[in-house]
Protein backbone atom coordinates (compact mmCIF):
# COMPACT_ATOMS: atom_id res chain seq x y z
CA UNK A 1 0.00 0.00 0.00
CA UNK A 2 1.60 2.61 -0.99
CA UNK A 3 -0.98 5.75 -1.38
CA UNK A 4 -3.87 6.39 1.40
CA UNK A 5 -7.52 4.79 0.00
CA UNK A 6 -9.20 7.64 1.50
CA UNK A 7 -7.53 10.94 0.76
CA UNK A 8 -4.76 9.12 -1.99
CA UNK A 9 -1.83 10.72 -0.65
CA UNK A 10 1.45 9.06 -0.34
CA UNK A 11 1.53 6.54 2.71
CA UNK A 12 4.99 6.48 4.73
CA UNK A 13 5.76 3.97 7.49
CA UNK A 14 6.80 5.64 10.98
CA UNK A 15 6.89 2.57 13.61
CA UNK A 16 6.91 -1.22 13.11
CA UNK A 17 5.44 -3.34 16.25
CA UNK A 18 6.47 -6.34 16.49
CA UNK A 19 5.98 -7.87 19.65
CA UNK A 20 2.54 -9.82 20.46
CA UNK A 21 2.13 -8.57 24.11
CA UNK A 22 2.33 -4.92 22.71
CA UNK A 23 0.14 -5.52 20.02
CA UNK A 24 -2.74 -7.64 21.83
CA UNK A 25 -2.89 -4.24 23.88
CA UNK A 26 -3.38 -1.88 21.47
CA UNK A 27 -5.78 -3.62 19.63
CA UNK A 28 -7.74 -4.42 22.79
CA UNK A 29 -7.76 -0.53 23.87
CA UNK A 30 -9.17 -0.09 20.13
CA UNK A 31 -11.55 -2.65 21.06
CA UNK A 32 -10.71 -4.61 18.19
CA UNK A 33 -10.37 -8.61 17.86
CA UNK A 34 -6.93 -9.00 19.45
CA UNK A 35 -6.68 -12.73 18.51
CA UNK A 36 -7.02 -14.33 14.76
CA UNK A 37 -9.99 -15.90 14.23
CA UNK A 38 -10.17 -19.63 13.80
CA UNK A 39 -9.23 -20.99 10.18
CA UNK A 40 -11.47 -23.11 8.49
CA UNK A 41 -10.42 -27.08 8.12
CA UNK A 42 -8.93 -27.43 4.68
CA UNK A 43 -11.07 -28.76 1.53
CA UNK A 44 -10.33 -32.29 0.22
CA UNK A 45 -7.02 -32.38 -1.79
CA UNK A 46 -7.81 -33.35 -5.93
CA UNK A 47 -6.98 -37.04 -5.60
CA UNK A 48 -9.89 -37.75 -2.47
CA UNK A 49 -11.79 -35.65 -4.53
CA UNK A 50 -11.49 -37.37 -7.55
CA UNK A 51 -12.16 -41.11 -6.11
CA UNK A 52 -15.79 -39.42 -4.81
CA UNK A 53 -16.50 -38.50 -8.31
CA UNK A 54 -15.60 -41.94 -9.45
CA UNK A 55 -17.76 -43.42 -6.95
CA UNK A 56 -20.60 -40.78 -7.70
CA UNK A 57 -20.96 -40.27 -10.83
CA UNK A 58 -23.67 -37.73 -10.57
CA UNK A 59 -22.32 -35.84 -7.91
CA UNK A 60 -20.95 -31.95 -9.25
CA UNK A 61 -17.27 -31.09 -8.74
CA UNK A 62 -16.66 -29.80 -5.31
CA UNK A 63 -20.15 -30.45 -3.81
CA UNK A 64 -20.60 -32.32 -1.05
CA UNK A 65 -21.94 -35.81 -0.98
CA UNK A 66 -26.19 -35.43 -1.36
CA UNK A 67 -25.47 -31.84 -2.74
CA UNK A 68 -27.06 -31.06 -5.92
CA UNK A 69 -28.68 -34.38 -6.23
CA UNK A 70 -31.02 -36.50 -4.80
CA UNK A 71 -29.54 -39.61 -3.01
Amino acid sequence: MEHCPNWGGQIKIVAAILEAPSIEWILTHLRLQARAPLRAPARADFREAALLAARHPGLRAGAAPGVGRAW
